[in-house]
């Protein structure tokens, strides 16, 4: 059974680790909409390096949504289980 003190450690640093693989996501989603205006903006036709941006955009985005749908599946930790209630012997009368 785990005490209420290590549950709110536990659940401190899940918290701290999802709100980390957040904010890596949100870089990353950064850093791939860059890329995106930088296609956007090119004029022309297409050129072997913007291909291979978008390459890179499809790759990245794959791996991105591997990411945020593990970070779905992360379970926090669990609750600690109150202690049953002390028994009580027969009240005498």
């Amino acid at each position: 059974m785990a005490t209420f003190d290590q549950y709110v450690k536990d659940q401190t640093d899940h918290n701290n680790a999802t709100s980390d693989a957040l904010g890596e996501l949100a870089t990353e989603l950064k850093t791939l909409s860059d890329l995106v205006a930088s296609l956007q903006n090119a004029e022309g036709t297409l050129t072997a390096g913007q291909q291979a941006v978008l390459d890179e955009l499809d790759a990245k985005g794959k791996e991105i949504a591997d990411k945020a749908q593990a970070l779905a599946n992360v379970t926090p930790p669990p609750a600690p289980t109150p202690a049953p209630p002390a028994e009580t012997g027969p009240v005498a009368g």
